[in-house]
């Protein structure tokens, strides 16, 4: 994984541009991520990621807005997605990630594990 190493936006978004439909687990928490960043992350799973089973961005300097984002992203092209994990990025100062990571809970039969400890 890529967990703790660092990344910010651009190294993100340089990681996004060459991810493919075939990538099953996705782990940057623990890195330096912004709202850029994941708006890069949304790219590649809008895209399609039809066979990720693992995300993670936890430990990211992210946002409301940008979580409830990546959530519709996911729930539209990750559909095999079993563990998604969102602690410490800063959800809970707004109001659309809780409908957004509500909607995709409905939206999914295979998620088993959701992290969204220290909000």
């Amino acid at each position: 994984g890529l967990r703790g190493n660092r990344l910010t936006h651009a190294g993100v978004e340089a990681l996004a541009r060459n991810l493919g439909p075939s990538v099953l687990s996705l782990d940057l928490a623990e890195n330096c991520m912004d709202r850029r960043g994941a708006e890069a992350l949304m790219g590649f799973l809008r895209r399609g990621a039809p066979h990720l089973q693992e995300f993670d961005v936890s430990r990211n300097r992210l946002d409301d807005a940008s979580v409830a984002q990546l959530c519709y992203a996911l729930e539209a092209g990750c559909r095999a997605l079993q563990r998604l994990g969102l602690a410490d990025v800063h959800i809970g100062l707004a109001t659309q990630s809780g409908r957004a990571i509500g909607e995709l809970l409905l939206g999914s039969s295979c998620i088993t594990a959701l992290d969204v400890s220290y909000n």
